[in-house]
């Protein structure tokens, strides 16, 4: 059964709370890679297709 009791504490959890986790390095790779690039995506109406361009930021 689930009760709220009064705390002076501003959240309370059952488990251990992570504050801050580690990024992988496919992660921290993939977020530096979005970041220093600019992205376009170009739609040609007649035939329905894309085209991506990737431009890397000056």
């Amino acid at each position: 059964m689930n009760y709220a009791c009064m705390t002076d504490k501003p959240f309370v959890a059952k488990g251990k709370l992570v504050v801050k986790k580690q990024m992988s390095k496919g992660a921290r790779s993939r977020k530096n890679f979005i970041q220093s690039h600019d992205f376009s995506v170009v739609t040609n109406p007649l035939t329905n297709e894309k085209e991506v361009k990737v431009t890397r930021k000056a």
